[in-house]
């Protein structure tokens, strides 16, 4: 036990010699490196001029050019998010209930116009088959009772011409003894009875002449029901004519609209899905949106545009770039963000750009004149602070600038430069991360 104790206090005195030690040469060091401020000194503030050896030059690829005035497109940049265009998205899914037999595509898959992509067992193109055959067999008994009417309707008009025959000649019977009446001629005994047998016959015929009509609009009817029948029977025949599988009259053939990639499946072989429920999702990436959102004081620059292209670059690889068109400006601002979206259609032949891909946005919003400028690499930030390298003398020296326009090539400088004046446009960035040496 004595011999535990030692060894414990023994532990306990070096480690409070160590901890000495570390904070008297932790002191020396800081107060040392502080206070080297000799001439020749090597030193990483941004404001120290850089002097660069040809090796070094050449390793980081250090490249210099002479300041020029260029004509500079005034651009707003921006990020955004690539998205389907809504008219280039289906939904696949049955008009009829049924049985997943098959799935043809996964994510991922590309599709073709018209190519079969699911397969599905329906009772309903069998029930439609069994009503088709019902509805034809209704149609074949309008089609008797309407040429039974027309026989009946031809016989009634016979029948009713000869009784329009027989009225007439008691009309003519009738009016010729009137006109013996007329000349004091002493009439018939039976006048009378003549006379209410015409009226009686003659109110018959207007009857029988309103009967006819009748059973002429009957036969119109039941020709024209007859005819909707016919499109009912026709629509369900092409109903399964259009989706039923060729070899299987009880298999539903399900087809895509369109080209595109399937971005989402919603079916597995052997479950039942419902009429109108997704089955897979198609979409065309050919053509994409870029939303991106613009802040509120960015409004009145937007709305002022002289142009509509877009630049669009990717946010991963900057030396790929395509030209878009600003197809739409939000009429509302997000009220939370106080941005106001915009929509940029961008051609994707290629399918370079995908799904919520994040991509870089150059909205031009007019050309400027001829006016002072360097590339954009030549720029660099330190904080809000924007400078470029100008070489003098073999050495190179921070100059702060004034950026005004920028396009995806130049940056105008309103100050802080002149022409003729010589500055990195390769390797600033290396550049800025080499130590300068103060002079002597």
């Amino acid at each position: 036990m004595p011999i535990f104790r030692h060894m414990r206090y023994i532990l306990t005195l070096l480690v409070f010699a160590l901890l000495a030690v570390g904070v008297f040469l932790g002191s020396f060091v800081s107060a040392h490196s502080d206070g080297d401020n000799s001439p020749g000194a090597l030193d990483y503030d941004l404001d120290l001029p850089r002097t660069v050896s040809p090796e070094a030059a050449k390793y980081i690829g250090l490249k210099t050019a002479e300041t020029g005035r260029k004509a500079v497109r005034d651009v707003l940049e921006t990020s955004g998010i690539v998205m389907a265009m809504p008219d280039r998205t289906c939904i696949a899914a049955p008009r009829f209930p049924g049985l997943i037999r098959a799935i043809t595509k996964n994510i991922g898959d590309v599709v073709k116009p018209g190519e079969i992509i699911a397969l599905i067992e329906s009772p309903e193109l069998v029930r439609n088959a069994l009503e088709s055959r019902k509805l034809e067999v209704d149609r074949q008994k309008l089609l008797l009772e309407a040429e039974r009417t027309k026989q009946e309707e031809l016989q009634f008009e016979q029948s009713l011409q000869y009784f329009k025959t027989q009225v007439d000649t008691k009309q003519k019977d009738y009016d010729r003894l009137v006109e013996l009446k007329k000349l004091g001629q002493a009439l018939p005994p039976d006048f009378a009875a003549r006379e209410t047998l015409l009226l009686h016959d003659k109110n018959l015929l207007q009857t029988k002449v309103r009967e006819n009509e009748l059973n002429h609009a009957l036969i119109e009817d039941i020709l024209k029901h007859a005819e909707a029948t016919q499109v009912l029977i026709s629509t369900l025949q092409a109903t399964n004519a259009l989706d039923v599988n060729a070899k299987d009259a009880n298999v539903l053939e399900l087809k895509a609209l369109f080209a595109g990639h399937v971005v989402s499946r919603g079916g597995s072989p052997g479950q039942w899905v419902q009429a109108g429920q997704m089955l897979l999702e198609i979409t065309d990436f050919s053509v994409v949106q870029v939303l991106a959102d613009l802040p509120e004081s960015l409004a009145m620059r937007l709305r002022e545009r002289k142009s509509d292209k877009v630049g669009v670059a990717l946010a991963q690889n900057t030396q790929w770039h395509a030209e878009g068109k600003l197809r739409a400006v939000a009429p509302v601002l997000d009220s939370r963000k106080r941005t106001i979206q915009v929509l940029v259609e961008v051609p994707n032949p290629d399918g370079v750009l995908m799904g919520e891909m994040a991509v870089n946005l150059g909205l031009e919003l007019g050309e400027q004149k001829q006016t002072l400028v360097v590339p954009r690499n030549a720029v660099l930030s330190d904080g809000p602070v924007r400078y470029v390298f100008v070489e003098s003398g073999g050495q190179y020296q921070k100059q702060d600038i004034v950026p005004g326009a920028r396009d995806d090539q130049y940056v105008e400088i309103k100050e802080g430069l002149a022409p003729g004046d010589i500055v990195v446009v390769e390797g600033a960035a290396a550049l800025a991360l080499m130590p300068g040496k103060r002079k002597n």
